[in-house]
């Protein structure tokens, strides 16, 4: 089974690390409930209002990734193992994909970091590297990427034909099966339950909400890395100081901070700053992540 790390195992009490992972598993519920809510009064909202709260859920999404989803995979909120797989399945339909999944995903590119083709296998060892399909070793421009991974026919490139077997082999390293099991019946569940309660909330709300989500959490994933340089852990990943970013975004601003130290809780990651490169000689941006897209040309 996936254990999930956590910071300070012995601290005693509910949180594995600060009560203030509490905001998030509120958060991950509220938008739990405010799927319930839009599609039990979906046919009585006027569209305006319909438009806001598709906004608000699309939002809960992307913020879900970048921070809820993110933190609980580094640093586990709960204290006890099967409090932590618990909220994974639920998380799981806050997030609208599986959340172990994800984490799989993640831990390898965690290992490879956005990494360029290997001349020798003509593959990254990042499955999800923005480089894997560029062209003239390029990071491949940000809405084919996107919409790559967001749909998922990535798989059915011959760029990716690897991945699906790296990531069952992962898998049974981890021992995770089961729990991915777990959050797929109760992702499918929760579904055929809204379907039930009404068929066309899924498809005129969760589902548009879901693909603008999901496409706002990978164009963070993406600025976190455009214009960083592979292959050194203080110049492989993008940061932010915005401080307005960090506030709303529970630090994710530090994101070359937490790929030099993955381990350290959102609460900690500031310290690590000092021990970067000047930002004279790494990427660091003014904005937020998901303006670093490259639309515009290079910085």
């Amino acid at each position: 089974m996936l254990k999930y790390r956590s910071a300070r195992s012995d601290k005693p009490g509910l949180f594995a690390n600060t009560p203030l992972d509490a905001i998030f598993v509120a958060i991950s519920l509220g938008g739990i409930g405010l799927y319930v809510v839009v599609a039990c009064a979906f046919d009585s909202i006027r569209w305006p209002w319909l438009l806001i709260l598709g906004l608000v859920s699309a939002y809960l999404i992307c913020f879900n990734s970048e921070c809820i989803t993110h933190c609980h995979g580094h640093t586990p909120i709960f204290c006890t193992h099967w409090l932590n797989r618990t909220f994974s399945v639920i998380n799981t339909l806050a997030l609208g994909e599986l959340v172990t999944v994800n984490h799989v995903f993640h831990l390898n590119h965690h290992r490879f970091v956005n990494d360029r083709i290997d001349p020798a296998t003509g593959r990254t060892g990042d499955w999800t590297s923005s480089f894997r399909c560029g062209k003239d070793g390029q990071m491949e421009p940000f809405l084919p990427y996107v919409l790559a991974m967001v749909l998922r026919y990535r798989y059915m490139r011959k760029e990716m034909a690897d991945v699906d077997t790296a990531f069952e082999a992962e898998v049974e390293r981890l021992g995770c099966r089961t729990q991915i099991r777990i959050e797929q019946i109760a992702h499918l569940l929760f579904l055929a339950a809204l379907t039930w309660v009404n068929w066309r909330f899924l498809v005129f709300y969760y589902a548009p909400v879901w693909l603008i989500g999901s496409i706002g959490g990978w164009a963070f994933g993406y600025g976190e890395h455009y214009g960083a340089t592979p292959g050194s852990p203080k110049t492989d990943s993008v940061s932010s100081y915005n401080p307005i970013y960090n506030f709303l975004f529970f630090n994710n601003g530090y994101h070359q901070e937490h790929h030099y130290r993955p381990g350290l809780h959102w609460t900690e990651i500031t310290s690590v700053r000092s021990a970067m490169l000047p930002a004279d000689q790494r990427a660091v941006i003014r904005g937020w992540h998901f303006t670093n897209l490259g639309l515009t040309g290079r910085r």
